[in-house]
């Protein structure tokens, strides 16, 4: 229910601004602020932050439901990276193994 097609710090800009300007250009209807209430036969029924639902009828459901973190317990011995630390993209975890490989 964010109000940001890229909502997550840290989005590398050439891949938001791609996906921005992918969506604008083939007109692809993005719903923010938005929540599955559920999935039929016919297409999806939103439900908005008023309460409110709308019907989108289609064939295909593709949804991005966002991330939440999972941390692990560590006791210090071994050093965490990706999303078992905290939640981040393909270069934060590239990042992090590296600084794990020349400090380990």
């Amino acid at each position: 229910m964010k109000k940001d097609l890229i909502a997550v710090p840290g989005v590398f800009l050439a891949n938001s601004s791609y996906l921005r300007d992918f969506f604008k250009l083939h007109e692809v209807p993005v719903y923010l602020e938005t929540a599955v209430d559920s999935i039929t036969e016919e297409g999806v029924i939103i439900k908005r932050k008023d309460g409110s639902k709308e019907v989108i009828q289609g064939d295909d459901v593709i949804m991005s439901v966002g991330y939440l973190p999972s941390p692990l317990e560590n006791s210090g011995k071994l050093p965490l990276v990706g999303d078992c630390k905290k939640v981040g993209n393909l270069r934060t975890v590239i990042w992090g193994a590296w600084d794990v490989a020349m400090n380990f």
